[in-house]
């Protein structure tokens, strides 16, 4: 089985009616899934939870037996005129055409005249010893909202989509069919994912303040400047990661949030030793601008080799085998991304910071 997260139904809603017959919900349901699949974001929607149309064919046995004609007789009848059966081909010059014979029915009407037989020289028809027309086939679950009886209509959409956008286009959707829906017939709107989507966004957006706090109070004692500069590698760092995911294919889920998460705290590290070293040099009387490129070419190197351990450590995570390495491998690459993306800022960018903020003498920020 192939499964995608993209196929997962972004909007699963209800007709409900408790009175009405399922034909009528399905001929609703079926309007709004082929209103809802001609929206140009939409991948594929779907009706569920009724009964679909069969042909029912109640057989008279009495009068089938006045007029001897057996029930397997009837059936081999239908069979072979419902038949599609190779007729040859045809060749044109240097073309050859397959032919098959067509003896599907197209209406009822050509149904209830199918022969079944004769007696004493009449011909007999479906239609003289049966009842023929469409029915719901048995059902076999019901579909409930609520309690109530009803059938539901899914939808999922394709890539590259933003869910918010897609929701609204469906809603309108929504409005526009429930003015045609009659008395007794209602649309509810059942689960929403974007609603989910909010809600964990919003959540991490508070998760990723409050540890932000947290890391900056424990930086305070490095000076007011110093922390300040080492605060500004976080939010860089995590564009380049979340850069870096885009670019492997990775795309932003619970798992590579997580990874954000635990990221937060490694990729301070780089740029609290470099600011550090770099408040060191200007302590003993080296300018900003020197101090800032010679404290960082100082410690490049063991910067790179605590980074590299980091990364190291979360390497094997990145090639499990089978599902399960499917599964988690957006957590170790989130960590690596971002801890990279702090390694290339804590080198570049924050040395570049510090020798625009710092003064000759950073013991009074300290």
């Amino acid at each position: 089985m192939k499964i995608q997260a993209g196929n997962t139904n972004i909007i699963q809603s209800a007709l409900v009616a408790e009175d009405a017959e399922y034909a009528d919900l399905r001929k609703y349901a079926d309007e709004l899934k082929d209103a809802i699949s001609a929206i140009s974001g939409v991948r594929k929607a779907e009706a569920v939870a009724f009964p679909e149309q069969e042909l029912q064919i109640a057989i008279d046995l009495p009068k089938m037996a006045q007029l001897h004609i057996a029930v397997n007789q009837v059936i081999g009848a239908i069979q072979s005129e419902n038949a599609n059966i190779p007729g040859g081909s045809i060749e044109i010059g240097p073309m050859k055409f397959n032919i098959k014979t067509s003896g599907s029915y197209d209406n009822l009407e050509e149904v209830r005249r199918t022969i079944v037989g004769s007696n004493m020289g009449q011909v007999i028809y479906l239609k003289d010893i049966a009842d023929v027309g469409w029915g719901d086939e048995d059902l076999k679950y019901y579909g409930r909202y609520n309690g109530e009886k009803a059938v539901f209509i899914i939808a999922n959409m394709k890539k590259a989509q933003n869910i918010n956008a897609m929701r609204n286009s469906i809603y309108k959707v929504y409005d526009s069919f429930e003015k045609k829906l009659p008395s007794g017939v209602r649309l509810e709107r059942g689960f929403d994912q974007s609603k989910n989507v909010k809600n964990k966004l919003s959540r991490l957006e508070k998760d990723f303040l409050f540890a932000f706090l947290l890391v900056l109070v424990t930086l305070l004692p490095l000076g007011f400047r110093a922390s300040g500069i080492v605060m500004i590698s976080i939010p860089l760092s995590i564009m380049i990661g979340i850069t870096g995911l885009y670019l492997a294919g990775f795309s932003i889920n619970q798992l590579s949030i997580v990874g954000a998460v635990i990221s937060l705290g490694l990729l301070v590290d780089d740029s609290i030793v470099v600011v550090e070293n770099i408040s060191r040099w200007i302590r003993n009387g080296v300018k900003p601008f020197e101090a800032s490129i010679n404290a960082t070419r100082q410690i490049g190197t063991a910067v790179i080799g605590c980074t590299a351990t980091l990364i190291f450590a979360f390497l094997p995570l990145m090639f499990l085998p089978g599902m399960a390495g499917k599964y988690i491998r957006v957590l170790p690459s989130s960590v690596t991304f971002i801890v990279l993306g702090s390694l290339f800022v804590a080198l570049t960018i924050i040395p570049f910071i510090a020798s625009h903020i710092f003064r000759g003498d950073v013991r009074a920020d300290s």
